[in-house]
């Protein structure tokens, strides 16, 4: 079994680092177990998603109720500019709490187990299944559904739950985000009454309930699967007008495959390069430089299946090579190593064995998760109920003594031979030493 996730961030990035440590518990530690149908296995994912959300809230229950408390010392009606007159501590206190608990996040999650892929998401982030068809060709298909205000469907459940749709396309907003789904975003949630433009509906209109999708046979024709966060295909849409984005990026990424010698390099020569159309669309004042003054974090991860790596290089870890054309391979015996690196703006790492790279061009509230069944599997116990250590510090702590040691025994040789040998240099002054010293300053001090 293996899980990879991407979680855009936004408001800050405790609500994406949070989805992204807690979603893989919430599916790997036996919750799947026993359960073998597509319909289970969705509802698992399903059941993962609002759990995550509600445990997030719970995390910041003190912030809510201390916001809740500064806001009754605040008179009801009192305008905003009054009260930061009036009240300047309590509404900076304020502040800091609304940015604390606005927080949310998207979450594109696939999951591949028993040879098929599923794919559960809330939000815009997006995940594409690149396969060869009957002729070789490569083919596209996206496995995520769209959350924002341009999504017809969204805006047809918004409209149910009593919001008015004209003025959400004006706005171009619900509230302060786009997107129509997604974990966190208490604020257009439990507090959506406080927005005039929400403050219509029924029920919360932003929700958690993913889209699902899958299980989808894992077959030879399977090429990569891609995880991004919308600044990826926003970038190039922005910067080209293309209006088969999806293709754009598999052709890019496709393309890489051919000249680069790891997942890592393929990656983030994906993400070097929609940078550098944007950035030269900018510069270049054409028509559509006004679109691309700006642009969104970056999250592509890349998981390669069948598809052929032909300058693949040899691992430093295990000195083995990266399979040009790997068999389509998920029972437990598959090998998997991972290891990464940071380079500022970037943020990157890498699961080579299991043929997966994530590139992050980021401020750091988009993050990207790989977890399988073989690393996060339960640890056995040593008698005392800890993990045992996997790394033996013997030959360290051995060194360190015998240094100590040597240390201690260099000190007590040089005190020892200090206390043997006579001092000349500073003899003690006698009596008449000192008389004639003071006769001479007191001379001095009346002349």
């Amino acid at each position: 079994m293996y899980l990879y996730g991407v979680f855009d961030g936004h408001d800050g990035s405790r609500a994406s680092n949070f989805a992204a440590q807690r979603l893989p518990a919430e599916l790997i530690l036996g919750q799947l177990q026993g359960h073998k149908s597509d319909v289970d296995v969705k509802e698992v994912l399903h059941q993962a998603f609002i759990g995550v959300e509600k445990g997030f809230f719970e995390t910041i229950d003190d912030a809510l109720a201390e916001r809740a408390r500064l806001k009754m010392e605040i008179p009801e009606g009192m305008s905003y500019y009054d009260a930061c007159r009036q009240f300047p501590d309590v509404m900076e206190t304020l502040e800091k709490l609304n940015t604390e608990i606005c927080g949310g996040t998207t979450a594109c999650m696939s999951l591949i187990r028993s040879n098929k892929l599923y794919v559960a998401n809330v939000g815009d982030s997006r995940a594409l299944l690149c396969k060869l068809d009957s002729e070789g060709v490569l083919r596209v298909v996206q496995l995520s559904v769209d959350h924002d205000i341009k999504n017809e469907d969204e805006l047809l459940r918004l409209q149910q739950l009593g919001l008015h749709i004209r003025t959400i396309r004006q706005c171009r907003r619900l509230g302060n985000q786009e997107i129509t789904r997604s974990i966190g975003d208490y604020a257009r949630k439990g507090g959506y009454k406080d927005f005039d433009l929400l403050s219509t509906a029924k029920e919360e209109p932003i929700i958690a309930e993913p889209e699902i999708h899958g299980g989808i046979p894992m077959d030879s024709s399977c090429c990569f699967l891609l995880l991004m966060s919308d600044g990826v295909f926003n970038s190039v849409i922005d910067a080209t007008g293309t209006d088969q984005v999806n293709a754009d990026i598999a052709s890019m990424v496709a393309a890489e495959f051919s000249v680069q010698s790891t997942l890592f390099g393929v990656a983030q020569a994906v993400i070097d390069k929609i940078v550098r159309i944007h950035q030269d669309t900018w510069y270049t004042g054409s028509e559509r430089a006004s679109l691309c003054q700006k642009r969104d974090d970056m999250t592509l991860l890349v998981r390669s299946f069948n598809y052929p790596l032909p300058n693949a290089i040899t691992s430093p870890i295990r000195n083995k090579t990266f399979s040009t054309n790997p068999l389509l391979t998920l029972s437990s015996s598959y090998s998997t190593e991972s290891g990464s690196f940071t380079c500022y703006p970037t943020n990157q790492s890498t699961m080579m064995g299991s043929q997966t790279y994530t590139s992050t061009e980021s401020s750091g509230s988009a993050s990207a998760n790989y977890c399988s069944s073989e690393s996060c599997s339960i640890l056995p116990l040593d008698a005392d109920g800890k993990v045992p250590s996997y790394v033996s510090f013997e030959e360290f702590f051995k060194v360190i003594s015998e240094d100590q040691l040597e240390s201690q025994i260099d000190a007590v040789g040089g005190e020892c031979e200090r206390a043997s040998t006579p001092d000349t240099l500073s003899p003690v002054p006698d009596e008449n030493d000192f008389c004639s010293n003071q006769e001479e300053n007191d001379k001095g001090s009346h002349s």
